[in-house]
C-alpha cells in the first residue's frame, strides 16, 4: 500500500477464529501497529483491538514515544450483511496530533452482498471528534465512505474505497479461507 507519499505496509494473518498481523507506517510520523482479532463460534460476532506506538521523527531521538489503541465489534447476522463499530484513537491526548485534542473517531459501518456472495458493496460514517480543537457547537466532522469489493475467482478480492472528501484506495487480498488461512 502506497498513500500520501508515505510508505505503508500491512499484514494480516488468520488461523481459524484468531487474527494477527502488524502495520508500519513511516513518514514525518513513524506508527508501527499490531491489530488482534477473534471470532466467536457460529454467532456471526467478532472483536479486535489494534495496539499502536507513534513516534514523531522530525522532533528527534528524545521525544517520546505515544500510545494508542483502538476497538471494534461486527456482527453478520445473515451471509449477505453485517454491521460493524469500530472506536479509533481511545488513548489520552496524543502530542503527534495535528489537533489540539485527541481526534477521537467513531466509524459505522454496514455492508451488505447483493445476490451474489462474489460482491460487496459497503457505506461507512466515520464521525471525527477533535476535543478542544472545535469552537462551541460546531458538530464533528463526518466523512462518508463508499466500498466495493469483488471476488472474480475464489482466493482473490479486489476492492476500492471512495470517500466524501475525494479520497480513494484500492487493495488486493489473497484468501486462503478453505485452508483456515488469510494473509
Amino acid at each position: 500500500e502506497f498513500t500520501g507519499g508515505d510508505q505503508s505496509t500491512a499484514f494480516l494473518l488468520q488461523l481459524g477464529g484468531l487474527g494477527f498481523g502488524a502495520h508500519t507506517h513511516w513518514g514525518e510520523v513513524a506508527k508501527f501497529q499490531a491489530p488482534l482479532a477473534f471470532s466467536v463460534g457460529d454467532t456471526g460476532m467478532a472483536a479486535g483491538v489494534v495496539f499502536e506506538w507513534i513516534k514523531d521523527i522530525s522532533s528527534g531521538p528524545r521525544d517520546p514515544v505515544d500510545f494508542d489503541w483502538q476497538a471494534g465489534w461486527q456482527w453478520r447476522p445473515m451471509r449477505w450483511g453485517s454491521l460493524g463499530l469500530v472506536g479509533r484513537h481511545l488513548a489520552m491526548e496524543r502530542r503527534n496530533s495535528p489537533y489540539p485534542g485527541d481526534p477521537k473517531r467513531l466509524d459505522i459501518g454496514l455492508a451488505i452482498r447483493p445476490g451474489t456472495e462474489m460482491v460487496t458493496v459497503a457505506g461507512d460514517v466515520r464521525v471525527n471528534h477533535y476535543s478542544g480543537a472545535l469552537p462551541p457547537g460546531v458538530p464533528p466532522e463526518a466523512i462518508f465512505v463508499g466500498r466495493l469489493q469483488v471476488a472474480p475467482i475464489d482466493g482473490l478480492e479486489i476492492g476500492a474505497a471512495f470517500e466524501s472528501t475525494g479520497a480513494m484506495s484500492f487493495n488486493l487480498a489473497l484468501d486462503f479461507e478453505h485452508e483456515g488461512v488469510r494473509a
